[in-house]
């Protein structure tokens, strides 16, 4: 039995290996090009090289241990690697390009629906199914948690490492005829988008807008975070789509808070109620969906339509988001996409704290995300980009625009005059 527990965990730990040399591929050998580890040792295999600067530069211990003759030698150009390192990421930047890079296919992310269940619940159903939970040191970080994650069987599954109501399966697991998705006390849901309504925040008892609701994923997730008290205004502008969204909202156990209609959030009155009691308006336009990892490569003939699509959609995105900052209770607004364009994503908060003159700032969102936004963007630090190589999601842009404190008193001055007039 030791023996045996032995070879799997030798299993375990050169799956993990193979895997994050996958993701790392291309900076991978970008550093071994600058670094001229292969020129300085003659005879140095190329794939073993890889396998040793990952070692040395990704794993969790960032080391290597002395004693062999090709170990000795990239410990001995331990200063150039990470000088190599260090100049590959500056010019790349943090929009780098991963073209020449494997494509990393995210786990299968899925939200306990905390209004109809509890976690412990889930996981004792899930294990009666044959599923066996995985369980990983949280002290150890991120790259712990996608290495373990890397190596789940169809049949395993795991907590997930920042969020307690979230559950990670392996990307070939067998979910979909689960009673547990079809009662849905699991919610099949990228976990970057759930993110969304994170960073949103609200809080229990609020009045919150959905401006693009469908197909309710976010909504619904809105609601448990609120403990399915409050109030949500969902609406979305196709009626097809907002009749999915009206079925998802009764069967996941919130339509009693969730107000669905069909409707463009533009043609809201900022003033009407109970719209003008909104605190919190999550925005989660139409895009490209330059993000999805099951999206098809664009046709390079297609470029200029692309391009006419591209600008249509970003100022449809700009009007909605400042939209949003025209109601006059908000106090908090989420923003994103599943697009990796900037045109989209910074491009379109820059427009908007443009508009509210102050009024508005951004927060630096969710600070355990380490990939930001682009920094040729002044604010590009205080959003959040996510994709396959740097998160184990799909592609993704976040940013939460806050009201500025004096902006809420003044606000409030402004309403207690209107009432004394009135």
């Amino acid at each position: 039995n030791h023996l045996s527990a032995a070879k799997h965990s030798r299993t375990e730990c050169l799956a993990a290996i193979l895997t994050g040399i996958v993701r790392q591929r291309s900076t991978l050998e970008a550093v071994l090009k600058e670094s001229r580890l292969l020129e300085v040792n003659p005879g140095f295999n190329h794939e073993l090289a890889l396998v040793l600067l990952y070692e040395l530069l990704f794993s969790n211990k960032k080391t290597l241990p002395a004693g062999n003759f090709r170990i000795n030698q990239v410990l001995a150009s331990r200063e150039a690697i990470e000088k190599a390192l260090r100049k590959v990421e500056k010019a790349r930047g943090k929009e780098a390009a991963v073209d020449d890079q494997a494509v990393v296919h995210p786990p299968r992310y899925a939200r306990i629906n905390t209004v109809l269940t509890n976690t412990k619940d889930v996981i004792e159903q899930l294990e009666s199914l044959g599923f066996h939970r995985k369980s990983y040191k949280k002290s150890r970080g991120f790259q712990e948690f996608v290495e373990r994650v890397a190596c789940l069987e169809p049949h395993e599954f795991m907590k997930d490492l920042h969020r307690k109501d979230w559950l990670v399966f392996s990307k070939d697991a067998k979910l979909s005829h689960s009673h547990l998705v079809a009662d849905l006390h699991l919610l099949l849901q990228d976990k970057a988008s759930g993110m969304a309504v994170v960073a949103l925040a609200p809080t229990p008892g609020s009045v919150v807008i959905d401006a693009c609701a469908a197909p309710g994923m976010k909504t619904t997730y809105i609601a448990a975070l609120m403990e399915n008290t409050g109030k949500i205004l969902a609406m979305d502008h196709d009626q097809e789509r907002t009749l999915s969204l009206r079925d998802l909202v009764q069967r996941a156990g919130v339509s009693g808070i969730c107000k669905v209609r069909t409707a463009d959030f533009l043609t809201v009155d900022p003033e009407q109620s109970p719209y003008c009691d909104a605190e919190f308006i999550l925005v989660d336009p139409s895009c490209t969906g330059s993000g999805m990892t099951n999206r098809l490569e664009p046709n390079p003939r297609d470029a200029a339509q692309n391009l006419d699509r591209l600008r249509k959609l970003r100022a449809i995105q700009a009007m909605l988001l400042k939209h949003a900052t025209k109601f006059p209770k908000v106090r908090r607004i989420a923003y994103s996409t599943c697009s990796v364009h900037a045109e989209e994503n910074e491009e379109v908060v820059g427009e908007a704290l443009r508009f509210t003159r102050g009024r508005f700032q951004l927060e630096k969102v969710l600070p355990e995300f380490e990939n930001r936004g682009f920094d040729r963007y002044e604010f590009g630090d205080c959003c959040v980009r996510m994709s396959p190589e740097t998160t184990f999601t799909r592609g993704f842009f976040l940013a939460v625009l806050v009201r500025v404190q004096e902006e809420v008193e003044e606000a409030g001055r402004k309403r207690a005059r209107k009432r004394r007039a009135d």
